[in-house]
């Protein structure tokens, strides 16, 4: 029973880990996708040319979508840590 028991908290762990990564890497492609409009941003307005609004809206969504996956994520790692 104290087997078991080790066991299946060894596999909690490992799958706290597995979310705690996944949730990590869905957030370094959330600053990815807004350094991306950021810089497309600065790079109109360096060149003083507007940012097509099909660039613009392509650029937000992928941000916008990103940012929602990571902030379910890391909600989703929260609750694993408290168990």
């Amino acid at each position: 029973q104290g087997l078991d028991k080790a066991a299946k908290a060894t596999e909690s762990a490992i799958d706290e880990g597995k979310l705690r990564l996944q949730a990590h890497q869905a957030r370094k492609a959330a600053d990815q996708a807004a350094a991306t409009l950021g810089y497309a941003a600065a790079r109109a307005h360096r060149d003083a040319t507007p940012l097509d609004a099909t660039t613009m809206q392509r650029l937000v969504d992928a941000t916008i979508a990103a940012d929602k996956v990571a902030d379910e994520l890391e909600a989703r790692t929260s609750s694993a840590a408290r168990g």
